[in-house]
C-alpha cells in the first residue's frame, strides 16, 4: 500500500469510489457522501459486492472480561479490561476480501485485504493487518472513552485525567464510578490496580527511549521510596519532572528564538499543548486523550492551584490535587503525601512521555506518507 505513493493512493481510491461506492449511493435516497465517515466494501467471490456505511458496519471484537456470562448477556463498555483482537470481515461465516475506508480530516484513508479470494488462502491463520487492527481498536476505544471525555472536569476534581496508562481499564470503570458519584470507589480501584508491580512495569517501558533513560536513577529511586511508603520523598522528587521533561523536549524541538520566550511554567506548558495538539487529527481518540492530558497540566484546579504568601498558614487546598506551587514553594501540606497522590506522579509523567512520543511517531508517519 505504501508503495503506491500519495498520488497512487488517490487514484486507487477514486477507482474504488466510482466502482463500488457511487453505485451504492445512487441506490439510496437517505444518505449522502458528506454524511459518511467510514465504508466497508465486502467482495465475496460468488455474489455481488456488499457496501456498508457508518453504523451498518459490524466488526467482531474479542475482549478480556473476567465475568462469567451467559449467552446473549450484555457487556458494558466500562467492564472491558482489554481489547484482544478484531476479527476479519465475513460473509455467511467465511472470511471475505474487503476494502475498508475512513475519513481522516479532509482526506480518505483506506486499506484492503484480498487474500481470502486467493486460491491458496489459509483460513485458519487469517488475521487483520496490524495497522487495521490498531485502527479498529481505536474506534472501539473511542466508544469506551466517550464517557471519560464527557466527565473530564469531574475527573480533574479528584486529580485524574485520561491517563494513557489506565486505558481502557480501569479508566472506563473509574469513569462509571465518577458518573455514579462513587469517588471513594474510584480512588480505591486506582490504588488496587496501580500496585508496585504495575508501576515498575510502567516505568520500565519508559527506558526504551533516550530521554527517560537519562533520568533512570531518579525514577528507580522514586519507585523504591514509593514501595517503602515514603510518599513525601517520592512526590517531592517527581513533581519537578513535569516541567523538566517538557522544558528539555521543547529546547530540542523549537528554534533558539522560540525557546527564549518560554520563561514561566505556564508559557512552557501552553507551548507544549499547542504543539502536540496541533499535530494530530482533531477527530481521533488520540487527540482527545492529548487534550485531556494538557488540560490537566495547565488547569488552575490541578497542578496550577494558586498560592498566595498571605495564605501561607491557611492555604486553600484540594488534597486530591497536589499543587506544584505549594509544594515547590516549600509549604508542607501533610495531606498531600498519600499513596494515591504518589501513584499519580508516575501516571502524569507517563502521560507526558506518551504525548511526546505519540507526536513524534505521528509526524514521522506523515513524513513517510509524503515521500
Amino acid at each position: 500500500m505504501d508503495m503506491l505513493g500519495q498520488e497512487g493512493k488517490e487514484r486507487a481510491w477514486h477507482q474504488l469510489y466510482e466502482q463500488f461506492v457511487r453505485p451504492e449511493l445512487d441506490k439510496r435516497s437517505d444518505v449522502a457522501w458528506s454524511d459518511i465517515n467510514k465504508v466497508l466494501i465486502k467482495l465475496p467471490q460468488d455474489s455481488d459486492p456488499i457496501v456498508e456505511f457508518n453504523n451498518e458496519i459490524r466488526f467482531i471484537y474479542k475482549v478480556e472480561d473476567p465475568v462469567e456470562r451467559s449467552a446473549g448477556e450484555m457487556l458494558g463498555f466500562h467492564e472491558i479490561r482489554e481489547i484482544k483482537e478484531v476479527l476479519p470481515p465475513t460473509v455467511d461465516g467465511r472470511p471475505v476480501a474487503f476494502v475498508y475506508a475512513w475519513r481522516a480530516g479532509a482526506t480518505i484513508r483506506f486499506t484492503f485485504d484480498f487474500r481470502p479470494n486467493s486460491p491458496d488462502f489459509e483460513e485458519e491463520n487469517h488475521k487483520l493487518a496490524p495497522a487495521l487492527q490498531y485502527r479498529l481498536e481505536c474506534e472501539l476505544l473511542e466508544l469506551i472513552l466517550m464517557p471519560v471525555v464527557d466527565s473530564i472536569d469531574r475527573l480533574l476534581d479528584i486529580g485524574l485525567s485520561a491517563f494513557p496508562a489506565l486505558i481502557p481499564y480501569p479508566l472506563n470503570k473509574i469513569s462509571k464510578y465518577i458518573h455514579d458519584n462513587e469517588h471513594i470507589e474510584a480512588l480505591k480501584l486506582i490504588k488496587m490496580h496501580c500496585d508496585n508491580t504495575f508501576l515498575e512495569q510502567l516505568v520500565l517501558k519508559w527506558y526504551s527511549y533516550e530521554m527517560p533513560r537519562e533520568r533512570r536513577a531518579l525514577y528507580d529511586q522514586a519507585l523504591k521510596t514509593h514501595a517503602c511508603g515514603l510518599y513525601v520523598v517520592t512526590i517531592n522528587a517527581l513533581m519537578g519532572e513535569f516541567e523538566g521533561i517538557i522544558t528539555e523536549w521543547l529546547t530540542k524541538t523549537l528554534a533558539d528564538g522560540e525557546v527564549t520566550d518560554l520563561g514561566s511554567y505556564n508559557k512552557k506548558f501552553e507551548k507544549f499543548k499547542s504543539i502536540v495538539e496541533a499535530a494530530t487529527p482533531l477527530e481521533t481518540i488520540e487527540h482527545k486523550v492529548l487534550q485531556s492530558i494538557t488540560k490537566f497540566l495547565i488547569s488552575p484546579d490541578t497542578l496550577l492551584q494558586k498560592f498566595n504568601i498571605v495564605e501561607w498558614n491557611n492555604p486553600s487546598i484540594n488534597v486530591n490535587n497536589p499543587s506544584r506551587h505549594i509544594i515547590q514553594h516549600g509549604k508542607h501540606v501533610p495531606e498531600y503525601y498519600t499513596r494515591i497522590n504518589s501513584i499519580k506522579m508516575f501516571l502524569v509523567i507517563h502521560s507526558i512521555y506518551w504525548c511526546i512520543y505519540y507526536y513524534e511517531t505521528y509526524k514521522r508517519d506523515i513524513r513517510q506518507e509524503q515521500q
